[in-house]
């Protein structure tokens, strides 16, 4: 028994030592606990430079994403890595960076040599598990990117699962890959589940039974294959659709999807091929778009352009696809139409073995 005035020493928990263990580590769900801000030091910079700073670092991208990998690459990880780190620095620091760690529910980077899918499996399940614990820290997970293996499916997606029903705040959920094979899986692990305050969706067709479960979504787009399974999934369970990106624009697929989805304001669709080394891009035929007149009610028709090409052929492409969706819009009653075109390039990545486009400009053409 201490002595009275003795000041008791508590043990504090062992930050991990290394990037692997970063990933794994059970300190990454110790409790939050607020405290006084700083006046001094890197806390005492204003929020937007703080914001500036960080954003240096690089983040999972929408456009990796869409390339539909098995994983992420490991240099996708550094902000977070970088969040984590500063937030085992001092209280102050922990207070600031631990909630925009937490931001970000992540299981799909690849952190060492082992086996990629019994790396992001472990990693998902514990995770979960530790959020499903630690409401404190459940409430500031706002994104969810995942890879979804057939390794320990059970134990995993009863986890995943069970996570996302005590997640308040996810507004976005990103499925980066999951096999082709695991559709009746995911069904009977989603199947009469309901996550309504998921808004954002990305997501391969195979996986379209996690769309049924999400009644609350607006925005959709899909990731691999033509996108046919999930018009099925949007028209059985989410009413509310108002902006789609990477389903096929093919007459069969657009009636099916303007009855799913008749209070569609946006719809993406790449204009010519812009693709580098695993870069998915879904290409559309200009005569192709006049299907998009079906859409009585859209507003926005988005169209990637790669800059590839010369210029020549590059405004060749441009003028023909302009010309067909100025032509689909001219039959929605919606106001304030326009076709918005995204110039984009191949930036040159740490990983050779990696490609990422970017938008370089954007050109707005009113209808």
């Amino acid at each position: 028994m201490p002595r009275a005035g003795r000041r008791v020493k508590q043990k504090l928990a062992s930050p991990p030592t290394t990037d692997a263990d970063a990933g794994t580590s059970t300190s990454d769900v110790a409790p939050w606990v607020p405290v006084a801000p700083t006046t001094t030091g890197l806390l005492a910079l204003p929020v937007e430079l703080f914001e500036m700073v960080l954003s240096d670092f690089e983040d999972i991208s929408v456009g990796s994403i869409m390339q539909n990998p098995t994983t992420l690459p490991k240099e996708e990880g550094e902000r977070m890595r970088v969040l984590r780190a500063l937030s085992q620095t001092c209280k102050a620091l922990r207070a600031s960076c631990l909630p925009r760690v937490w931001e970000r529910l992540e299981a799909c980077i690849e952190h060492n040599d082992s086996a990629w899918y019994k790396q992001v499996s472990s990693r998902l399940e514990r995770r979960c598990n530790g959020l499903a614990d630690n409401p404190d820290l459940a409430k500031f997970v706002k994104i969810a990117t995942v890879t979804l293996t057939r390794c320990s499916t059970q134990t995993v997606l009863d986890a995943f699962t069970k996570c996302l029903a005590v997640l308040p705040n996810l507004h976005t959920l990103q499925i980066v890959h999951t096999h082709s094979q695991m559709t009746t899986t995911l069904k009977n692990h989603f199947e009469g589940k309901s996550f309504p305050q998921i808004r954002n969706i990305i997501l391969p067709s195979c996986a379209h039974n996690i769309l049924r479960a999400c009644p609350g979504v607006t925005s959709v787009t899909c990731n691999e294959d033509d996108g046919s399974k999930l018009v099925s999934a949007i028209r059985a369970s989410c009413k509310g659709v108002v902006h789609v990106s990477g389903i096929r624009a093919e007459e069969s697929i657009m009636k099916r999807l303007a009855k799913a989805a008749p209070n569609l304001r946006e719809i993406h669709a790449n204009a010519c091929q812009v693709r580098v080394g695993y870069y998915r891009t879904l290409i559309v035929d200009p005569g192709d778009i006049k299907y998009l007149s079906v859409f009585k009610k859209l507003q926005r028709i988005v169209m990637i352009v790669g800059e590839e090409g010369d210029d020549e052929q590059i405004a060749g492409t441009c003028k023909l696809h302009v010309s067909a969706a100025q032509e689909a819009l001219k039959e929605s009653s919606a106001k304030d139409k326009e076709v918005v075109i995204h110039y984009s390039k191949c930036d040159s990545p740490r990983n050779v073995n990696w490609r990422r486009w970017s938008t370089v400009r954007t050109v707005h053409i009113k209808v």
